[in-house]
């Protein structure tokens, strides 16, 4: 009887190890991206942050001691009148995912352009307990397509002007 109760010990033993170098791995992989990563408590008032990595904090410039416990709304300043914060919050009540972008403040008070991905996580029962967030500053992105678009209407406007000189 010692013998199995050893063995068996000794197997979980590394079953745990194993399942532990796992979870150091995914740290580290979450903490390697370019993209922020929160994570969510759904099942607390206001839906505080739990978790954010290494990027959330270089995009942000907000650390753990500044917006673990909180509610990530504060990013967005008193900048409220935006469409896709609207459908945001609706899909947060409805706990459904989405894809969104907004415009958000950094420590420093900067603006910022943020695509936001949001995704439930379910437990055993399915019922959505957290929400994983991955959010990509895409502000350069954003200037230069507006840019384009400005570009692109001025060569319309000449174009029809120089139509009008033909005639």
């Amino acid at each position: 009887a010692s013998f199995l109760e050893i063995t068996e010990a000794y197997l979980q033993r590394e079953r745990n190890l194993q399942q532990l170098q796992r979870l150091r791995l995914q740290d580290e992989a979450i903490n390697s991206s370019l993209s922020g990563v929160i994570i969510s408590d759904a099942r607390m008032p206001d839906m505080p942050v739990t978790y954010i990595n290494r990027a959330f904090t270089t995009i942000t410039g907000y650390g753990a001691e500044d917006i673990i416990g909180r509610n990530c709304r504060f990013l967005h300043g008193d900048d409220h009148d935006q469409p896709d914060l609207i459908r945001l919050r609706a899909a947060l009540k409805r706990r459904e995912g989405g894809e969104y972008i907004l415009r958000n403040y950094r420590k420093d008070g900067r603006q910022f352009i943020s695509q936001l991905r949001i995704a439930p996580v379910r437990n055993d029962a399915n019922e959505v307990t957290h929400f994983v967030a991955i959010q990509t500053d895409i502000t350069e992105k954003f200037i230069a397509e507006r840019e384009l678009e400005e570009t692109r209407d001025r060569m319309e406007m000449a174009l029809e002007g120089a139509q009008l000189g033909l005639l």
